[in-house]
């Protein structure tokens, strides 16, 4: 199939390789078919480019390269949009604002955007009570990563919380 893009022209890819979102991305939530750009000269950036609009591509990144402990919470809504029974490989990716001063990029860590990898369904998950923002400084998200003692464990992307113990969870975070 072929995918046209304003970045990067015209793309020749597989069906295979598009990420459905039954939900779409917020914001844009009519389009539902999107695939991963990566450029191995942006060092850890890729592009989350529609299928659908040739102009609208999303800088994203591996929140664990700069947030080494970030573990987004999928409620049971989640898990049953993504088809995920807790054991298939979930790829945890952000979504990067790059200001014209680019030591100024911000990642928004508050609704990051969960694919489950083989079945190649995607889901942007707004994380509640958190502490989390739109707007995180990854220069800043860097110096905090270097002051970590024990980063969490890479084992497993997210946090699994089910409706019955998702309150629990709340009251004592609050």
């Amino acid at each position: 199939m072929i995918i046209q893009t304003d970045r990067f022209g015209e793309l020749h890819v597989n069906e295979d390789v598009l990420i459905h979102f039954p939900e779409g991305i917020l914001g844009f939530e009519s389009l539902r078919k999107f695939l991963l750009v990566a450029r191995e000269h942006d060092s850890g950036f890729a592009f989350l480019q529609s299928a659908e609009r040739p102009d609208l591509a999303f800088v994203v990144t591996d929140p664990l390269g700069f947030r080494p402990d970030y573990r987004p919470i999928l409620a049971d809504a989640d898990r049953a949009m993504l088809e995920w029974d807790g054991k298939a490989p979930l790829q945890v990716l952000v979504i990067v604002t790059v200001p014209e001063d680019v030591r100024n990029t911000t990642a928004n860590l508050l609704a990051p955007v969960v694919i489950h990898v083989e079945k190649r369904i995607g889901r942007q998950v707004v994380q509640e009570n958190t502490s989390y923002s739109t707007r995180h400084r990854i220069i800043d998200e860097l110096a905090r990563a270097q002051r970590l003692i024990e980063p969490a464990a890479a084992s497993c992307p997210v946090t699994i919380v089910s409706q019955a113990n998702q309150e629990a969870l709340l009251r004592r975070s609050v």
